[in-house]
């Protein structure tokens, strides 16, 4: 991401995260951060239904910063 960041305004993050270690989020989140850029992160599920156990995306997700503002797309 460093090496790119000019190349982008805000990162995107959807599915997958939780397959990093929580080290490498923070880490990417340090960098967005370095370079003022904003992070946003689509929650469609909390607790993956695909996961049997749970614990290592609530880790994952520990790893995010809270965001300063959520914003709910109501169900068409």
């Amino acid at each position: 991401m460093t090496s790119h960041h000019d190349e982008f305004d805000v990162f995107y993050l959807h599915f997958g995260f939780d397959v990093q270690a929580p080290a490498a989020l923070g880490e990417l989140v340090a960098a967005l951060r370095r370079h003022g850029k904003p992070l946003v992160y689509t929650v469609h599920d909390l607790r993956n239904p695909h996961q049997a156990d749970p614990r290592p995306r609530r880790v994952a997700l520990g790893a995010l910063p809270a965001a300063p503002v959520a914003r709910r797309v109501p169900p068409s």
